[in-house]
């Protein structure tokens, strides 16, 4: 069974509480091909379980923004009254955004119940340090309101007005002790459109009445005129938003570049494959590069994949004839081609 939604509270303390997958112990390559055929095929299924569920690698500016929003977080818990500094986390799609945004939580949730609880007695009878919500696309504050309501296990009437429920959101994040609000896709929030700019505005009064940390993940997020809040290049000074919030702006890998080695030697540790050698994948990084545009989402599903065929076929190693087995999704599949001259 698939792991519930993690815009739902016990879905988001599933993810929180599970424990990261750990690579099988392989054996020698004649040890292996001294297995029975049952046992090499229990072996290799949990080995393909593994694939499904390696861990997320953590890559140098992931650890950078986690160790700058940890900060943060821990700098805002005893700030006074008032909107605190928060985070955005802009770039392409698939970068990993969303992934160091819901790692950043799990770190932050898992530090609270470790430093927080202990010191308030543990007297939140149901404790909700993080609230994670995706947008879904053009959102009015009602629609916004319920994402939250949902994730908490609010009960709203249907009748409810939006003072109402605000005061309920309020009311439930101190009871909960709920100091890191993550909204996801905030890209949706499109500034030159009225009914985004009523959410902001309500998103700056959340962030004032809760006094809890935001961390926004989105694409081109400079683009959607948020941080200017929809205002004219000559009077963005006054956007309050741009002022307390710190960008990162999320790339993906540079061909050649030093990062992407590291990021492929870290995935070779992890590799569940007998015969692999390391250094490989590092070798061929501008061949991935090629295959991927550099893009950290395509990067994981083509090693992955691809370890998953050389478990089929019997190759127990990555190599470029086996790489090029997998068939990538559509953006990266055009790189390849314009990049086949170099591939």
């Amino acid at each position: 069974m698939p792991p519930p939604p993690i815009v739902r509270v016990e879905g988001w303390r599933e993810y929180v509480n599970r424990s990261s997958a750990k690579m099988p112990k392989l054996p020698s390559l004649e040890a292996y091909e001294a297995y029975s055929r049952e046992q090499k095929k229990e072996f290799n299924k949990e080995r393909k379980k593994y694939l499904s569920e390696m861990p997320l690698l953590e890559t140098p500016q992931m650890k950078t923004i986690h160790e700058d929003a940890l900060r943060l977080s821990v700098m805002n818990y005893s700030a006074p009254p008032g909107a605190r500094p928060g985070i955005v986390l802009d770039g392409l799609g698939t970068v990993g955004k969303s992934s160091i945004a819901t790692e950043l939580g799990k770190k932050y949730e898992l530090s609270w119940r470790k430093n927080i609880l202990p010191q308030i007695n543990n007297a939140i009878m149901n404790p909700i340090p993080v609230v994670y919500i995706t947008l879904p696309g053009e959102i009015a504050i009602s629609d916004f309101n319920r994402l939250i309501t949902s994730f908490m296990g609010i009960p709203v009437p249907q009748s409810a007005k939006i003072p109402w429920v605000n005061d309920r959101i309020i009311d439930a994040t101190q009871a909960c002790g709920t100091t890191l609000f993550i909204i996801d896709d905030i890209h949706f929030l499109q500034m030159r459109n009225k009914t985004a700019q009523t959410v902001n505005n309500h998103l700056k009064y959340l962030a004032s009445s809760t006094s809890a940390t935001f961390i926004y993940a989105g694409i081109n997020v400079e683009g959607s005129g948020l941080l200017m809040e929809g205002q004219s290049k000559e009077m963005a000074f006054a956007s309050q938003t741009q002022h307390r919030f710190k960008t990162y702006a999320i790339s993906p890998f540079e061909r050649s570049s030093p990062k992407l080695k590291i990021l492929l030697s870290s995935f070779e540790q992890n590799l569940p494959l007998i015969k692999h050698k390391a250094g490989k994948l590092a070798d061929m990084s501008d061949y991935i590069h090629d295959r991927t545009g550099g893009f950290f989402g395509s990067i994981s599903g083509l090693i992955r994949e691809a370890s998953y065929i050389a478990i089929d076929k019997g190759e127990e190693a990555l190599n470029r004839v086996i790489l090029e087995k997998v068939r990538l999704d559509y953006a990266s599949e055009v790189h390849k081609k314009t990049s086949g001259s170099r591939a």
